[in-house]
C-alpha cells in the first residue's frame, strides 16, 4: 500500500505519494528514512526506479529508464540509491542528498546480478553479490573489492550423519 506505519504507535503517519507498482523491486532504508520502489516488475523493460522520504511522504529522487535495460534489484541505504542490472553487470549508484549520479559498481562480466542473491550492509559501506563462480563483497566508497568467498579449497566427505575432517581430507 501507500501507507506509512509507525509499529511502535501502531498507526498510519505518512502516505505515499505518487505510484509504484507493488509487484516490482521495493527496499527500504534501515534508518526508514526512505522507500524505493521500481515502477514495474524485474522482466519489463523501461523501467524507473523512485525514492520516498517516508516522513514527509514526498518522492525526493527519480531515476529514469534505460531503453533495453532491465532493473533486478534495488537497495537503499541511509544516504545512497543502489540499482543493480544483471545485463549490465553494475549497480548504478545515486546520492540521495543531492541526487547526483555516482560512480558504479563494476563487476566481471560473470556476475548473476538477481533479487534476493546481493545484501547491502546496515551502513551501506559493503555490498555482497555473486560474482562469476564466487561471492564478492564491494566497498561501495570505492568500488573494489574489500573481500572474496570463493569454493571451498577441500570438500569433505559426508558419510552416514558424522563428518569428519583431518589435514584436508574426509
Amino acid at each position: 500500500g501507500q501507507d506509512v506505519w509507525d509499529w511502535e504507535e501502531a498507526k498510519i503517519t505518512q502516505a505515499i505519494q505518487g505510484e509504484y507498482d507493488g509487484r516490482g523491486a521495493t527496499s527500504i532504508s534501515p534508518d526508514g528514512a526512505y522507500f524505493a520502489a521500481t515502477n514495474g516488475r524485474f522482466y519489463d523493460d523501461g523501467v524507473s526506479v523512485h525514492v520516498w522520504s517516508t516522513e514527509s511522504g514526498q518522492q525526493i529522487l527519480s531515476v529514469p529508464p534505460t531503453p533495453k535495460v532491465r532493473i533486478d534489484v534495488i537497495h537503499v541505504s541511509n544516504q545512497r540509491l543502489f540499482v543493480g542490472q544483471d545485463d549490465a553487470h553494475a549497480f548504478d549508484v545515486y546520492d540521495l542528498t543531492t541526487g547526483e549520479a555516482l560512480s558504479p559498481l563494476q563487476l566481471s562480466d560473470g556476475a548473476d546480478i538477481d533479487a534476493g542473491q546481493s545484501a547491502l550492509t546496515y551502513d551501506g559501506k559493503y555490498l555482497a553479490t555473486p560474482d562469476d563462480d564466487r561471492l564478492v563483497v564491494l566497498d561501495t566508497d570505492t568500488g573494489r573489492n574489500a573481500a572474496a568467498m570463493g569454493e571451498p579449497k577441500y570438500r569433505p566427505k559426508v558419510t552416514g550423519e558424522s563428518l569428519i575432517v583431518r589435514n584436508g581430507n574426509a
